[in-house]
């Protein structure tokens, strides 16, 4: 485990895991401190769900690394590289290399106010019968009120709404206060200006580590051909180039 991902193989003995030398100690636990505080902002501010998951795999990597046995095995300068190569500039890096789109997953609260998430994680899953699935965090503040309900909107998002992305991501307080929508077939929003929209009953929720796999049942669905979509791509916005 951890020898295969440092640059040269550690003499294993005892549970086979190695511990940083005391003089990395104090960097290590200031890492796992930071990384942790970072975490429960991004949570606070409900932010996309892959921020959430790279933080906590960070947090958990470090702690195992930190904690798993009392002999030091290595040498200080091994657990230093160890450090710098999960820091979290270069986790989001790597893993910023995957495009993705970006859907607003929207539905009602029990008091019928619009709530929503912005989520990287939406896919398709099945043709016949047609399912999609999204993966929100089980830290999230939303999706509570969306599993309650029962049905989501899943909103994909078009080039140029970036702004959408930002107010279901403030904590508190009337997200779609600005934002512009109609209820689709289940009451649930479906705002103005979308590539696509698709209107879902969850039909399961799986557990994941620290998600949900949640599972929806597409009911009904439509799409502007005209609308290009909002991209994510190395921690920035995009839209797709010009042919």
């Amino acid at each position: 485990m951890v020898g295969q991902l440092l640059p040269h193989p550690l003499p294993v003995r005892g549970c086979g895991f190695c511990r940083p030398a005391p003089s990395c100690l104090p960097a290590f636990e200031q890492r796992i401190n930071e990384l942790r505080a970072d975490r429960e902002r991004a949570t606070a501010m409900d932010a996309a769900d892959f921020v959430v998951t790279v933080l906590t795999a960070q947090i958990t990597a470090f702690v195992v690394f930190f904690s798993r046995c009392s002999a030091c095995l290595h040498q200080c300068a091994c657990c230093l590289y160890y450090v710098s190569m999960l820091t979290s500039r270069q986790f989001r890096s790597v893993l910023g290399n995957f495009p993705s789109g970006i859907a607003a997953i929207t539905s009602l609260d029990a008091e019928g106010r619009a709530v929503g998430m912005a989520v990287s994680s939406f896919t398709s899953v099945s043709l016949d019968p047609p399912l999609v699935a999204f993966l929100p965090g089980k830290a999230s503040a939303t999706f509570p009120a969306i599993a309650r309900r029962g049905t989501f909107c899943a909103n994909v998002l078009a080039a140029g709404q970036e702004d959408v992305c930002r107010a279901l991501a403030v904590s508190g307080g009337d997200k779609f206060a600005n934002l512009s929508w109609q209820p689709g077939p289940h009451g649930n929003p479906v705002l103005e200006g979308v590539v696509a929209w698709i209107d879902c009953t969850i039909e399961a929720v799986h557990d994941a580590g620290d998600h949900h796999i949640v599972i929806g049942r597409v009911d009904d669905l439509a799409a502007d051909a005209t609308a290009d979509p909002l991209l994510f791509f190395r921690s920035q916005y995009h839209q797709l180039a010009a042919a």
